[in-house]
């Protein structure tokens, strides 16, 4: 396979254009980092798109992947041969356990549920997919270094919730007895790509973690429902912090030890 004519056309630009630090998102729109950093330059792909950002004499990519476990995949994988050292996935999920809207979580570990065959043919059972499945952590290097960061902000920036989240192959599949029953197993969040994220990164050498906001509770206040103001509010302040952070942590001057 011509892995640099593949990158070429899935990015719209030459492996080298990218940085070695990376924002990737599946959906946040690219120009909501746009205030946040001084554009460099932008690219379009037949899959993915994307911009060099600089801030505080630092350069760095976000990409934008569309949702979905493969696009995410494919997009780390493809992004060995630009050499990136390290991935910040920014983006949301949904809230279980203690999480509420609006709070930011950090995913340590994910869990690969993915598959979404897996969950409707016949005989569907969760107990498979549990005992098939296994947890992909983050890079312990690269969230430690966010947990530092994050710990310095200010105080309506640093209460940050961390834990263990499943990826699941099917929004559809989100029924209240899976999503009670993935609760009881610990996990504080529910999603569609991180464990494809996370193998991928591990598998081209390269550092991830994920700094995300709470979207929606799916047991009780879903995506699909209406939201009261005050959520609304909540949410809306929470998806630009993680934004703001996000760019900020990129373009902060990592310790020799990281690389």
């Amino acid at each position: 396979m011509d892995k640099q004519g593949l990158f070429k056309f899935s990015f719209g630009c030459e492996a080298g254009e990218i940085s070695e630090d990376v924002i990737i998102t599946p959906f946040v729109p690219l120009k909501r980092f746009h205030k946040y950093c001084t554009v460099k330059a932008s690219f379009s792909g037949r899959m993915y798109s994307s911009f060099t950002g600089e801030r505080s004499g630092k350069k760095f990519s976000v990409i934008h992947c569309g949702m979905g476990d493969r696009f995410l995949g494919d997009a780390i994988l493809l992004l060995e041969t630009a050499k990136v050292e390290r991935i910040l996935f920014v983006g949301a999920c949904g809230g279980l356990g203690d999480l509420g809207i609006g709070d930011i979580f950090v995913a340590e570990n994910a869990f690969d549920g993915e598959g979404f065959t897996r969950y409707h043919k016949n005989g569907f059972d969760l107990d498979n997919i549990f005992n098939a499945g296994s947890l992909t952590g983050s890079d312990e290097g690269y969230t430690g270094l966010l947990r530092a960061f994050l710990s310095k902000r200010p105080r309506n920036e640093n209460n940050v919730k961390y834990g263990n989240v499943f990826t699941i192959g099917s929004i559809l599949a989100e029924l209240d007895t899976t999503l009670q029953r993935i609760e009881a197993k610990g996990f504080k969040g529910v999603e569609l790509e991180w464990s494809a994220v996370y193998h991928a990164a591990k598998s081209a050498g390269i550092k991830a973690s994920a700094l995300l906001f709470v979207s929606d509770l799916p047991l009780s206040k879903p995506l699909w429902g209406e939201m009261a103001l005050f959520d609304k509010l909540v949410l809306k302040n929470s998806t630009e912090k993680v934004i703001k952070l996000g760019v900020e942590f990129v373009s902060y001057e990592l310790p020799a030890t990281s690389h």
